[in-house]
């Protein structure tokens, strides 16, 4: 964690990627237990979620990636 926090001074940005059953209340836990950051740099995309949605492949790998770019900050 001292990491994450040492780097949240960079333009660094974290994106985690879910993919399967994952426990996602205790992923964003861990990241509201760090303690203070220049500025929140770990993000969370559920890569599940989005596969199982009812669309096309495209349209579902299009979606992922517009979802992993969105959390990185400009």
């Amino acid at each position: 964690m001292e990491t994450i926090v040492d780097e949240s001074s960079y333009a660094l940005s974290i994106v985690i990627v879910s993919v399967g059953d994952v426990p996602w209340a205790d992923m964003r836990k861990f990241d509201d237990m760090i303690p203070k950051r220049e500025f929140n740099n770990i993000q969370f995309v559920n890569f599940t979620k989005i596969k199982k949605r009812d669309s096309s492949e495209l349209s579902k790998e299009t979606s992922f990636a517009l979802a992993a770019l969105m959390e990185i900050p400009l």
